[in-house]
């Protein structure tokens, strides 16, 4: 702030106002401080937004450790008991834990998706958010995996 903006701050408004020149002055200062106080509310209400926007990534990711955190536990826990885990028990589990979703399809859902070679209509489980990549690129084999939806599969035989 420079020395005559502080003058006009600190002038009597009687003094002021008491010619043209100096109310055009006075009015000039004060609309060029309104603006720099206005530029500095912005910024402010940036930075808070983007304090936000962290604050709601760390819950997030706090969010997805826990996720992660039950699905590996329980994963370990049924390793340690049974010494066994095939496909299937992989994907009850990260159900169960929110790690992946099903889908019954009726189509194929994807170019590279296993749903085919099990006809339909079949489950599709698709990752979840915790355990999308980042990447953009990411193809739909690595996204989709497929169980069939069938009596053979109720009853525990394999297709």
């Amino acid at each position: 702030m420079s020395e005559i903006t502080r003058g006009v701050i600190g002038m009597p408004l009687k003094l002021a106002m008491s010619s043209e020149l100096s109310r055009r002055q006075f009015h000039a200062c004060a609309q060029s401080l309104l603006t720099e106080l206005e530029g500095y509310r912005q910024g402010a209400q940036a930075e808070a937004d983007a304090g936000d926007e962290a604050r709601r990534e760390l819950k997030d990711a706090k969010t997805m450790i826990e996720i992660l955190r039950k699905f590996s536990n329980e994963m370990l826990g049924v390793a340690f008991e049974g010494g066994y885990l095939d496909g299937a028990d992989v994907q009850d589990i990260g159900v169960r834990c929110g790690v992946l979703t099903v889908h019954e399809v009726k189509e194929r859902c994807g170019e590279v998706c296993a749903c085919a070679e099990y006809g339909f209509p079949t489950e599709c489980y698709r990752k979840t958010s915790v355990t999308q990549s980042r990447d953009a690129t990411v193809s739909m084999h690595t996204q989709n995996l497929t169980r069939q939806a069938s009596t053979e599969n109720e009853l525990g035989e394999t297709p």
